[in-house]
């Protein structure tokens, strides 16, 4: 089963998309990148297990070549309803949120941004606009 989750463009015109798979070590996702030329760059896959009690954000963060974007893979609650990551040159990234179809507990966003800018904060809010504290992010 292979279903189509989320789609962008990085700054450098690079498309990335997020789709769920059913994989051999169990449902997941995969996010794919290909540069602006059409050349397929890489894959990274999380599994959609839920995240460990208390934990709002996690995923992983995906590094290809020098001249690709860097990613974050961005795993979250159930609860989550917006993620705004700023980042180093003051730019801020509103995150689409999409719920995972395997996991009820799980719901997923990407961040792709220039290699060269870091991420400065990380907000994440609930369907109230409330302020979602995690362990990881203070």
């Amino acid at each position: 089963m292979d279903n189509f989750l989320l789609s962008g463009t990085a700054v450098d015109g690079a498309q990335w998309t997020l789709h769920s798979e059913d994989t051999p070590r169990g449902p997941g996702v995969v996010l794919t990148m290909r540069t602006a030329d059409g050349r397929q760059c890489w894959g990274t896959a999380e599994r959609c297990t839920p995240l460990p009690s208390g934990q709002v954000i996690g995923g992983g963060w995906g590094l290809g070549a020098a001249d690709e974007p860097a990613t974050w893979l961005v795993k979250l609650r159930a609860d989550v309803r917006a993620v705004v990551v700023h980042l180093s040159d003051g730019t801020r990234e509103d995150l689409r949120v999409v719920d995972d179809p395997h996991c009820d507990d799980v719901r997923w966003a990407v961040l792709a941004h220039p290699r060269h800018l870091d991420v400065h904060r990380t907000d994440v809010n609930d369907a109230d606009g409330e302020a979602l504290i995690d362990a990881a992010l203070t």
